[in-house]
């Protein structure tokens, strides 16, 4: 039995000797994966400590760069500092309008006044809505002359009329829209979906909205109200 129990001990001897080449080349491939694994978690570790580094830097440079910045404010022209002023940056040219967005007029005439409504309006269209319980019709096109003149005596025909910030009011089943613009303060109109419209309903309000500024309700009273909304209807019979 010689023969056969050398050859055991060669299989054993051969089976150990592939075991141990195994466990080593598996245990070589962990420690590689490991450092790999631990090198690619410190260069990203440095990445991200480099671009918040990075980061800080910049908001440090632009923080310095704005405390430096010299700015100056004017008065826009027949315009109350208390609803905008101009800004200008030294060194430029240019200026823009910065808006109080906090602006809260206490009467109507004030907030006409404070904003010279009926020399810096432009009116540029309006749209006439009329409804009764078996049929509504609508009209929408540019404002004439006469038209502009009627939507600026409307606004101004009840000064004391008391600004109510907060009012939730729905339009009416007769009303005129007007569509205008307040180029001084930015706000271009170019259609009917404009930047700043006026609305007169036949219940005696009247509301003028400015984007970021809001919407601002007065009571006009209904014989004021309704007198606009037949007049704008009459000259859309006409036309």
């Amino acid at each position: 039995y010689q023969g056969t129990y050398n050859d055991a001990q060669q299989n054993e001897a051969q089976e150990n000797e592939e075991q141990g080449c195994e466990g080593q080349g598996a245990e070589e491939q962990e420690s590689e994966e490991r450092d790999s694994e631990g090198q690619e978690n410190e260069e990203q570790e440095n990445e991200e400590q480099d671009s918040e580094g990075q980061k800080n830097e910049r908001q440090e440079s632009e923080e310095q760069e704005a405390e430096n910045t010299v700015i100056r404010l004017y008065k826009i022209e027949n315009i109350s500092v208390i609803c905008a002023v101009a800004v200008q940056q030294e060194g430029s040219d240019s200026w823009y309008p910065a808006v109080n967005t906090g602006y809260c007029p206490e009467t109507l005439g004030q907030f006409v006044e404070d904003l010279d409504l009926t020399n810096t309006l432009p009116i540029d269209w309006f749209y006439y809505h009329q409804e009764t319980d078996t049929e509504s019709w609508s009209y929408i096109g540019p404002a004439d002359e006469e038209e502009a003149e009627k939507v600026k005596e409307v606004i101004t025909s009840r000064p004391r009329a008391k600004n109510e910030p907060g009012l939730e009011h729905e339009r009416t089943t007769a009303f005129v829209s007007v569509s205008t613009s307040l180029p001084l303060l930015g706000y271009e109109n170019e259609n009917a979906r404009g930047y700043v419209k006026i609305e007169v309903y036949e219940d005696g309000y009247l509301m003028i909205s400015f984007e970021e500024l809001g919407e601002y309700y007065f009571y006009i009273g209904e014989s004021k109200a309704q007198k606009f909304i037949r007049y704008m209807g009459q000259s859309v019979d006409e036309a």
